[in-house]
């Protein structure tokens, strides 16, 4: 399929993406071309592009895998919660820690019976 085609043609907008690639297309082949830097870093970028069209499965293997990675990566950088018991505080002259559980416990104890507030 060329680029040119009349498919491409077809609309303005591929008319428009044409139009550019034929006024830009032969200058950036120049400057390419002209240096060796510029070639390398050209072949390096294109390489994946190429690959993937080349050997689609593989490519795509090889991505699904890379984000799989990524994701357990940045999973096992999150700061996991702390575990220690949060700042108490005293009602009836007992402490009393703010958590659900000692809510509980704080509810079996006839000493400290009265209802939780806040």
């Amino acid at each position: 399929m060329k680029l040119r085609g009349p498919t491409v043609r077809a609309n303005s907008a591929g008319r428009a993406v044409v139009g550019l690639h034929e006024t830009t297309s032969p200058s950036l082949a120049n400057f390419i071309a002209q240096h060796e830097s510029t070639r390398t870093a050209t072949r390096v970028l294109l390489f994946p592009v190429v690959y993937a069209v080349v050997f689609p499965r593989t490519a795509i293997l090889l991505t699904s895998l890379s984000l799989a990675l990524l994701v357990v990566w940045r999973r096992s950088r999150i700061p996991k919660p702390s575990r220690r018991r949060r700042r108490a505080y005293t009602r009836n002259g007992v402490e009393v820690a703010r958590l659900r559980t000692s809510r509980r416990e704080d509810a079996a104890n006839p000493r400290t019976s009265a209802p939780l507030r806040g």
